[in-house]
């Protein structure tokens, strides 16, 4: 919650190595064999399975950790080489916090993006900020990550593929084609008609839609706001996206009007989402939604005086 992008742009940024007593920051070579410690955040298989492990072999995806004199790995991040480099998995075992160690992975990794692959910019997600800022990274917009799950990487079928091509495209004579086979999602998650959504084809999106393809609540208001999501009031609570319902996503967009419709249709506002453990109300104060916390409050309180 409050997670927000930051960039950093690296042409005459400070990115000189300052010494940690007791550790070493450095690059893992692409031949290495390495395992995070189960201590250390994003150490599990989903953060560095056998799809970031196979980029890290072609160098897609670099890895920098940070570790004691005796080999032990204390921290890590990874930068992957896409469009545009990307800082990931800045983890730290809690014991070796504070020390400034977390800035020079970092930084090592924004060095080596600059001086070794040409890059001029870097961006990330987090929810702290103070250390990147002292870097240099700038805020650029608020907004959830990006992950490199394992299930994410995994590879679509070329006639997925093909279906997803036609979807960007909008070719919906072409996709008559594959009525029956358009259930399954993207590498990074999306459903198909959130696909066309994202490419504002609101036509291919219908056509989905109506042809069973999977989606939500989120993509009917999308589609025609009350008067399209009123045929799906049956998906209010279901969990669309890391735990989330369509009333945290309301939140997140600070979409009041559909907030006030998911209410009125029995939204539950006691759900909390996978990721932070939070309900919508928590998620509105964090994220400085005043009226939109204003409209729960007062929904939980009428509930309480039905109920009573």
């Amino acid at each position: 919650m409050g997670t927000q992008w930051m960039g950093l742009e690296l042409e005459g940024a400070d990115l000189d190595e300052k010494k940690i007593e007791g550790v070493v920051v450095r690059r893992i070579e692409s031949e290495e064999d390495v395992q995070i410690p189960p201590e250390v955040p994003y150490s599990s298989l989903d953060d560095n399975s056998v799809y970031i492990k196979d980029m890290w072999r072609d160098g897609r995806v670099v890895k920098f950790v940070a570790e004691t004199e005796d080999g032990k790995i204390v921290g890590h991040t990874d930068i992957f080489f896409g469009t545009s480099p990307g800082l990931y998995n800045v983890g730290m075992n809690p014991d070796f916090t504070k020390r400034g160690i977390a800035s020079e992975l970092v930084k090592k990794a924004c060095k080596y993006a600059r001086d070794e692959r040409g890059a001029s910019n870097v961006t990330l997600n987090g929810t702290g900020t103070v250390m990147y800022e002292r870097i240099g990274f700038y805020h650029a917009s608020n907004g959830a990550t990006w992950w490199l799950h394992r299930e994410k990487y995994s590879k679509n079928t070329s006639e997925q593929q093909h279906i997803i091509w036609l979807v960007c495209q909008g070719e919906v004579k072409e996709l008559e084609k594959y009525v029956g086979k358009l259930q399954f999602p993207l590498a990074n998650g999306m459903t198909l008609v959130e696909l066309a959504l994202h490419f504002e084809d609101v036509e291919t999106a219908r056509w989905l839609v109506r042809n069973d393809a999977p989606h939500s609540l989120v993509d009917l208001w999308d589609l025609g706001g009350v008067s399209r999501a009123i045929t799906g009031v049956d998906l209010v609570n279901k969990v669309v996206d890391e735990g989330k319902t369509a009333l945290h996503i309301a939140v997140e967009r600070g979409d009041e009007e559909f907030v006030k419709f998911l209410l009125k249709h029995g939204a539950d506002t006691t759900v909390k989402d996978g990721l932070y453990k939070s309900a919508p109300l928590g998620w509105s104060k964090v994220l400085g939604r005043a009226e939109i916390e204003s409209l729960i409050l007062e929904h939980e309180k009428n509930n309480e005086s039905t109920q009573s």
